[in-house]
């Protein structure tokens, strides 16, 4: 699947449907430059292993600073999950 980035910031699947981009995720302003790469590279990655991404946008971003740090990702149906890197997360 391919994700297209437009020039303002919009994220369109390979459907044609505009998704979230990891800077409109509210939170995201008060990652770190690391951390925000960190989330950019796992939205491209999660994005990618669904078959309607528009189904699993994020809606809220956050830095959790316990025993093994994570992001811990929000989602609008609910669910969340801990960001350990771009490709591990549960």
């Amino acid at each position: 699947m391919e994700i297209t980035y437009l020039p303002d910031r919009k994220i369109i699947s390979y459907k044609g449907d505009i998704l979230t981009s990891p800077a409109d995720v509210k939170g995201y302003d008060g990652l770190s430059p690391d951390q925000q790469i960190l989330f950019d590279k796992f939205l491209n990655n999660f994005y990618q292993v669904w078959e309607f991404p528009e189904k699993h946008c994020p809606v809220k971003i956050r830095y959790v600073a316990d025993k093994i740090p994570y992001l811990r990702v929000d989602f609008a149906d609910d669910e969340w999950l801990h960001i350990l890197s771009p490709t591990v997360w549960f």
